[in-house]
């Protein structure tokens, strides 16, 4: 009955907002829906908050269809804000993921081409609290932390910052995790579906107020595909690295969640311990890192990593094959 009445108060206050400020913000009567949109029925149901911005389908030549947002000259802001969920709410879940492939036709040197989990009970920007965020600059992806962490750069897998291509296509996959207020996102290239850039943990803007939307904003243009907002799960793990390693170099290799599609997430809990499945002499693993080294004494081959992972009695274990080259 407590239940009954809380679902009730809640859709009565998502009324009363849409009334007040023509925006959508609606509850779910249920937990951790999925919302997926892939376009290719050419439809989408996302809600334009204000009037700077216009969409249009786009057909690659594989047939694959996509939505491209454009800014609008002269409209009432100089970007768009559309909200890709139209009735999101996650008050009794614990993590949130958004899923996402991006394109930029474009760069700019200022902030652009954003997704934002946030809160907002009205259309302007004093009533919107964000809760985490995903932006480029110039090309290179950025994240937003709190407790003055501001934005940082994504670093890719060879430690360096990430730079972009234009008119490439890339997956991004942002968890947060709404008990510990912390963030994980990680850039995968959305073709060869390999991980190329990672930001494993960073506090989020505002840790006070629970999400209620999620939306895309740009000043220029964005194309986006195969959006899928869901509660995650862990079904098993997965190892992402270099398959090749060139003796005398270092690597450090990852541990990732999978979900029951497959779709890598960040781990719940407990901590990775790495090993060596087949010691060799002049090659060694830090078992807290992940991180391989080799000397130039190491004799090419391959070499067995191992990451193992417990989760209350539940052991996830995954093995990874790592070619050491001249």
């Amino acid at each position: 009955m407590k239940q009954v009445k809380r679902k009730n108060k809640l859709i009565s206050l998502s009324v009363i907002m849409i009334l007040l400020f023509s925006i959508l913000c609606y509850s779910l009567s249920v937990k951790g829906e999925n919302l997926s949109f892939d376009f290719e029925n050419q439809t989408y149901g996302w809600d334009s908050l204000y009037g700077g911005s216009q969409s249009e389908f786009m057909t690659e030549d594989t047939g694959n269809t996509y939505l491209k947002l454009n800014f609008v000259e002269g409209g009432e802001r100089k970007y768009f804000d559309i909200s890709a969920v139209s009735h999101l709410y996650i008050g009794n879940s614990k993590r949130i993921q958004i899923n996402y492939d991006v394109m930029y036709p474009e760069f700019t040197e200022t902030r652009d081409g954003e997704m934002h989990i946030k809160n907002r009970i009205g259309p302007g920007s004093a009533e919107t609290t964000m809760v985490a965020r995903v932006a480029q600059v110039n090309g290179y992806f950025q994240v937003q932390g709190g407790e003055g962490q501001g934005f940082q750069r994504i670093k890719g897998m060879n430690g360096q910052y990430f730079q972009m291509e234009t008119g490439h296509w890339y997956t991004v996959k942002m968890i947060v995790d709404l008990d510990k207020h912390t963030q994980y996102t990680y850039i995968f290239d959305r073709d060869t579906e390999n991980l190329i850039a990672i930001h494993q943990e960073i506090s989020t803007i505002n840790d006070t107020v629970t999400p209620n939307m999620v939306s895309f904003s740009s000043s220029t243009s964005i194309c986006l595909d195969n959006v899928r907002i869901f509660e995650p799960s862990c079904e098993g793990g997965r190892i992402y690295g270099a398959p090749y390693l060139k003796r005398g170099n270092k690597e450090t290799y990852y541990y990732l969640a999978n979900n029951s599609d497959g779709s890598a997430t960040e781990w719940t809990q407990g901590t990775t311990k790495w090993s060596i499945e087949n010691s060799k002499t002049g090659v060694s693993i830090d078992e807290n890192s992940g991180r391989v080294t080799t000397y130039s004494s190491v004799e090419p081959g391959y070499l067995i990593i191992k990451a193992e992972r417990t989760i209350n009695d539940t052991v996830y274990e995954s093995k990874f094959a790592v070619n050491i080259t001249d």
